[in-house]
């Protein structure tokens, strides 16, 4: 006799001949399963993580979640946030270290695969420093977005450097706090969108001690308080490795952004920490290097590393 297919549960029906009771105890014996192994649901709001037309937004998690540590070796920090570096020499150093990461990392594979002795693959980074007045174009940047002739120096208010970033015109300069992590992400999460909100979570966390309240805007990235942009996110990932980074405006001149279309986005001010700033007793200002400290301790938290200063580790810093 052929078996008939159940429609609805997709499940073989027993034969007809069987008694009730045996066709109810499978039934049960079937729900049971069910329930013991749920499938599972995404955390995401909106399209799985893995799904490659899923928009940054749409795949933002309602309440971001750090990593866990697990022996993750530790990120060498190379703290200049006390100085200004030139942009060209920050961008240099960030291509070389880049650069070394991946060749001892293709050293590392060829090692492995022919059974020689071990390589040991450079280290993570991260970069904390200042730049000098700077403006900087991403990838895709619109030409329109300066509000200034890039073809004549003499009318530019600073330096214009085109990169390999994503995003569009952006400034740095003194009073502004930058993050260059040069990270392998294939020890972390190999996801372009969640790495975007790491970092976005990263300022999160080190305005939440100020008393300072940042967030995201739906289909924008960035941090934002009450409808203002204080920091601005780019980067750059080669091989999984990735260069550039964050910026968060402290205490900035503000004057420098009349002269751009900040990241494209004409209809919304940009603002900086101590635009929202209570202040404490006896204390009007909060320095970049102040702000420094609460980010290194908001970037151990959410990519679950220690942060080792470079001079510590053997590396002249």
């Amino acid at each position: 006799m052929a078996r008939s297919l159940n429609r609805r549960t997709c499940q073989r029906a027993p034969p007809p001949s069987l008694p009730l009771f045996i066709y109810i105890y499978y039934s049960l014996l079937s729900l049971l399963l069910f329930l013991h192994h749920p499938i599972p649901v995404s955390t995401f709001s909106s399209a799985s993580p893995s799904s490659p037309s899923a928009s940054p937004a749409s795949r933002l998690p309602p309440t971001f979640d750090p990593l866990a540590s697990f022996h993750r070796d530790p990120v060498v920090l190379h703290d200049w946030s006390d100085r200004l570096t030139p942009y060209q020499d920050a961008w240099d150093i960030q291509h070389r270290l880049v650069e070394a990461k991946l060749a001892s990392l293709s050293s590392t594979v060829t090692s492995s695969s022919s059974s020689m002795n071990s390589v040991q693959a450079s280290p993570d980074r991260l970069l904390l420093l200042q730049h000098p007045p700077t403006y900087t174009l991403g990838t895709g940047s619109t030409p329109t977005n300066l509000l200034f002739d890039p073809s004549d120096p003499s009318t530019a208010p600073a330096a214009l450097f085109k990169t390999e970033r994503g995003g569009e015109a952006t400034w740095h300069g003194p009073g502004q706090l930058v993050a260059y992590p040069l990270l392998d992400l294939k020890h972390y999460r190999q996801d372009l969108h969640w790495y975007l909100r790491a970092l976005e979570e990263v300022v999160i966390q080190t305005l939440a001690p100020l008393g300072i309240e940042g967030g995201r805007e739906e289909g924008l990235t960035g941090v934002w308080v009450e409808g203002h942009k204080v920091a601005a996110v780019g980067v750059k990932v080669k091989r999984w490795v990735t260069m550039h980074g964050v910026a968060l405006n402290v205490d900035p001149s503000m004057d420098y952004f009349k002269h751009i279309v900040p990241c494209g986005i004409g209809d919304r001010p940009v603002g900086s920490v101590m635009n929202f700033w209570k202040g404490e007793s006896g204390k009007e200002v909060i320095t970049v290097e102040e702000v420094a400290l609460l980010m290194k301790r908001a970037f151990e938290d959410v990519f679950g590393v220690v942060l080792v200063d470079a001079e510590h580790s053997g590396e002249e810093n």
